[in-house]
């Protein structure tokens, strides 16, 4: 009878071992899901903060953009002077258009550094807009 009290009391034991295995498993799942989950809303929350309103900025700078040069455009089949005025304005809302980018992705180096180069060469596109619609314009006057 010792025998079948051990054999009892071995598959008893085991049962438990097995269950308890089972226990630290799940938990370590547990644990992993937590830092997953946590890492996840981590960066959702810096997409959120960062990327979403820097997208934005860049429609509005693309859309002052596309009105500007449609504006200069316009000064030249018009022949007139107050709309490349019109037209300069534009240029100052895509300039500050840049510039509120620059602000919202300075933390991300890749697109902050991207958004310099677009503030550093914007300046040199607008001022050969202006100066060769500006010409272009003067040569038609009579």
């Amino acid at each position: 009878m010792t025998r079948l009290g051990k054999r009892k009391h071995s598959i008893r034991a085991r049962i438990l071992t097995i269950l308890g295995m089972l226990a630290a498993g799940y938990l370590l799942l547990l644990g992993l899901e937590l830092i997953t989950a946590s890492a996840t809303r981590a960066h959702m929350d810096r997409i959120s903060s960062t990327v979403f309103p820097a997208a934005l900025s860049v429609r509005d700078a693309e859309a002052s953009f596309d009105q500007m040069t449609k504006r200069y455009k316009e000064a030249v089949l018009i022949e007139d002077p107050g709309t490349l005025a019109a037209a300069d304005k534009d240029a100052d809302a895509v300039e500050a258009d840049l510039t509120g980018l620059r602000a919202s992705v300075a933390t991300i180096p890749e697109l902050a550094h991207s958004a310099d180069v677009l503030l550093l060469e914007f300046p040199g596109i607008r001022s050969r807009s202006s100066e060769t619609y500006g010409a272009m314009l003067a040569s038609m006057a009579p």
